[in-house]
């Protein structure tokens, strides 16, 4: 049992990724180790190469990737830390080829000390799940650091204009852009992301992400700040976002300017599209008839940075009443509905206690136990095994 001044030594990777841990300390081990001849060395180097080879994969791709950034001019080579960092962050947080997460052993494998063990869910799959754990907080140092002077300026909030009933959509847009995890994710991210082999031609959730970030940038002053002008006060009108939104062929009709909607529809809807312009990145197409089975690595299609920040995971539990045998199937969400009744109207907390009420089974749901290998009325019991980091 370690002591607490040991854990207070640890960095958030070593918490993190423990495994890592240990493996830097082998491989410092085995540099130090004497060798005799010159064969010896170079053997043990060549090991050490390609230990690292798969766990380095990702930091290699991102590094590689960052000649070029969101920002274009002659400023754009000269980074300070910050912006740096920044850029860091956002190679990383696009979602890779399904090629590039199948080469990365280590990444396929869940995050230690976690639930991911239980989900077996991959702690990097499309998207580095550490990267968004560490944008679960406002770092204002780094978010509104100039790249000239590092000097650190928070400019006033701006408010969205009314664009003729949509305060639907602009309380879904305040809530997105003051969400520290969802918006220092976007606003890093750079406004080429999405554009292969010089085609500018983007899905429409992949419009839906930049849009997001260009208004992102603009609520906090970003895109002043990098121009060195003066921070901007008068309240945003989101007309190019609205008209992204309303091009979806499918639902787009429903939020078509003077129509009074829910927010929520609109929040499930832009979700949903990131979420699947992510996976046509990575080379998936959920459109297509039993994709999911054909996944090389199981969840993958749930390692997406909006997964990472808006996904959790239902637990369906079937208790046998005679052996106690637990049956356990683990379902993702992207938003959770609980339903409001006068048993869950107090409070939420009433609310998802009902949401999560055990009910025994009767004779016509009977299940067969495969502790005990009988037919059974078995205890259902629905939770949340782990909620969502927006949530958190």
């Amino acid at each position: 049992i370690r002591s607490r001044k040991e854990h207070s030594n640890e960095s958030i990777d070593d918490i993190l990724f423990p495994d890592k841990k240990r493996k830097d300390n082998e491989k410092k081990s085995k540099s130090t180790v004497i060798v005799g001849n010159d064969s010896r060395k170079k053997s043990s180097k060549q090991e050490i190469s390609e230990e690292t080879k798969s766990s380095s994969i990702v930091s290699d791709d991102a590094d590689a990737r960052l000649s070029y950034s969101g920002n274009a001019g002659e400023g754009a080579s000269k980074k300070t830390p910050a912006s740096n960092e920044r850029s860091i962050s956002s190679e990383r947080m696009l979602a890779r080829s399904v090629e590039d997460a199948i080469k990365d052993k280590a990444g396929r494998r869940p995050r230690a000390n976690s639930t991911d063990g239980e989900l077996n869910l991959p702690q990097r799959g499309l998207c580095d799940e550490r990267i968004v754990l560490q944008s679960h907080t406002w770092n204002i140092k780094r978010f509104y650091s100039t790249e000239n002077s590092g000097a650190v300026s928070t400019p006033q909030p701006r408010g969205f204009v009314n664009l003729g009933n949509t305060c639907f959509l602009n309380a879904t847009l305040q809530c997105l852009i003051y969400m520290p995890s969802f918006c220092q994710s976007i606003t890093a991210l750079p406004s080429s992301c999405y554009d292969t082999n010089g085609s500018s031609k983007k899905l429409h959730g992949q419009r839906i992400t930049v849009g997001l970030r260009s208004l992102a940038r603009m609520a906090h002053g970003i895109a002043s700040m990098e121009k060195n002008e003066p921070p901007r006060t008068k309240p945003i009108a989101p007309k190019t976002l609205h008209s992204l939104i309303t091009s979806c062929k499918t639902s787009g009709h429903r939020f078509r300017p003077g129509r009074q909607e829910d927010a929520h529809e609109l929040l499930v809807h832009l979700l949903d599209a990131m979420h699947e312009g992510e996976l046509f990145a990575a080379g998936i197409n959920p459109h297509a008839s039993g994709w999911r089975d054909r996944l090389p690595i199981p969840r993958l299609d749930e390692t997406t940075f909006v997964h990472r920040i808006f996904g959790g995971y239902f637990r369906s539990q079937l208790l046998c009443n005679k052996c106690g045998y637990k049956s356990n199937t683990y379902d993702p969400f992207l938003d959770l509905a609980l339903e409001v009744s006068k048993k869950s109207l107090d409070s939420l907390s009433s609310a998802f206690n009902e949401f999560s009420r055990k009910e025994t089974l009767d004779a016509n749901n009977r299940w067969k136990c495969s502790g005990c290998r009988k037919m059974v009325c078995p205890t259902k019991h629905l939770s949340v095994f782990r909620p969502p980091l927006s949530l958190c």
